[in-house]
């Protein structure tokens, strides 16, 4: 759940569309450092940070993880928004 929790709080640090992803991944990385998390949990954080985003759809994933997996399903359904979720449900 820690996994998780930090994924989807600093996965956008490292988005392509706002900055370059090198300099997010390594300024969250620093701040996890500086209050000492465990280094496979930052290494995790990282990767789902670097694993996340759609890229245009050129993009091959090289990790996967379950933690992963919720916060990529969670990040989608935040894109959809309220009015995409209900939609979706009134589809189905």
């Amino acid at each position: 759940m820690f996994i998780v929790e930090l994924g989807a709080l600093l996965h956008d640090i490292a988005d392509h569309k706002f900055t370059d992803e090198s300099i997010g991944v390594l300024k969250a990385q620093m701040f996890l450092e500086s209050l000492s998390v465990d280094e496979n949990v930052i290494d995790l954080v990282v990767s789902i940070m670097m694993n996340i985003s759609f890229k245009g759809g050129n993009f091959t994933p090289e990790f996967f993880s379950p933690e992963l997996a919720v916060v990529q399903d969670a990040d989608r359904l935040d894109a959809l928004g309220a009015t995409g979720i209900a939609r979706a449900f009134n589809y189905g």
